[in-house]
């Protein structure tokens, strides 16, 4: 991060110094021949084992054979049949809200500590939103965010349950079908730009012999370069589909001098030719978060605690949209005016995959 006083002017840009890459922890080349870890997290924070050996010592959960819902998700077309042809014409697909099915055994030493586990397990299960997550051996892992539908309400003959045993058959819905690989998060840093107000511009003929600046009229201004390069920052995803970035934006960013028009904080995706334009000052210190997510799109001011504060929407300019990031190699271009070295900018997503 460049001093203070390195920087060129009141106006900078913000870009990567080098190329971004999202990969897995492992290739799973070396990984061993072990099954996975499958934990389901509940609303209140409660983690749940659901691989767990039934040699151990104390109550458990252990998955039986015969879950369902764990790779692709269901798929829906939409067909507009031919007037009068055989046949017709996909229009659209689409991934529908996926549904998981998990045959649980909850066994115990004694009755006690399995009427506490499966007391335990029913009220976490049932008291909101949870994650599941798969963990294979060479350590990479799939989420997926599910809610409870249904399963859990018992069944007390002889083959389901026991003195110190109950078999479930866990019903979850997902609504976002995909199962979303770890965070990554690309920092950006701030360089200084060219300054855009009374500029030294390069000597023209009319400049002082030997001079290689000359004075910039009051009009017009001159506003930075968009981008460092032009070509902004790569970022390889690697995602079966497009992943929604998170931005965190502190500030000092946005600022103006007196009289100088507006330059609206931008991130553009330039391989896909998508752009987002923020016309707002970001005060030093102050936390604006664009969050990209499909069922959240928020534009807001981070509240001093945390959490959503000032709706920001209106500062959105018109046209603009909250881009998603593709599979592949986005191109990633960050512009702010009125940077300096407390300004930073992170873009956070997680890679979006069809199965676990």
């Amino acid at each position: 991060m460049r001093a203070l006083a390195e920087l060129n002017s009141p106006s900078a840009v913000v870009a990567d110094s080098g190329a971004w890459t999202d990969r897995d922890a492992t290739d799973g080349t070396s990984a061993p021949d072990q099954p996975p870890a499958v934990t389901l997290t509940t609303a209140d924070g409660t983690e749940f084992l659901l691989t767990a050996s039934l040699a151990q010592v104390g109550a458990c959960i252990a998955i039986l054979p015969g879950p369902t819902g764990m790779d692709a998700p269901p798929w829906q077309a939409s067909v507009s049949e031919y007037a009068g042809l055989d046949g017709g014409q996909v229009v659209k697909t689409r991934a529908a809200t996926r549904r998981i099915n998990l045959p649980l055994l909850l066994w115990a030493p004694t009755r006690p500590e399995l009427l506490a586990l499966r007391r335990r397990l029913i009220t976490a299960v049932m008291a909101g939103p949870g994650t599941l997550r798969v963990a294979e051996a060479d350590g990479s892992a799939r989420t997926i965010g599910v809610q409870y539908l249904g399963g859990l309400e018992g069944d007390e003959s002889s083959d389901n349950a026991g003195l110190t045993y109950t078999r479930y058959g866990l019903q979850l819905v997902a609504p976002d079908p995909y199962w979303a690989g770890p965070l990554r998060t690309a920092a950006f840093r701030v360089h200084g730009g060219t300054p855009h107000f009374l500029s030294r511009l390069p000597a023209t003929a009319s400049g002082p012999a030997g001079d290689d600046t000359t004075e910039a009229a009051f009009f017009p201004l001159r506003i930075g370069a968009s981008v460092i390069g032009e070509d902004g920052v790569p970022i390889s995803v690697t995602s079966d589909t497009e992943a929604w970035p998170v931005w965190r934006i502190t500030g000092p960013l946005g600022h103006q001098d007196a009289g100088q028009p507006a330059v609206p904080l931008r991130l553009s995706n330039t391989t896909t030719g998508k752009s987002l334009a923020l016309n707002y000052a970001v005060a030093a210190g102050e936390v604006v978060v664009i969050d990209t997510r499909p069922g959240i799109k928020a534009v807001y001011r981070e509240a001093p605690g945390g959490g959503q504060g000032e709706n920001l929407w209106p500062h959105v300019t018109g046209g603009a949209a909250l881009w998603p990031l593709v599979p592949g190699t986005n191109t990633v271009a960050v512009t702010a005016a009125g940077a300096d070295d407390r300004s930073a900018v992170t873009l956070t997503y997680q890679s979006r995959h069809y199965g676990a």
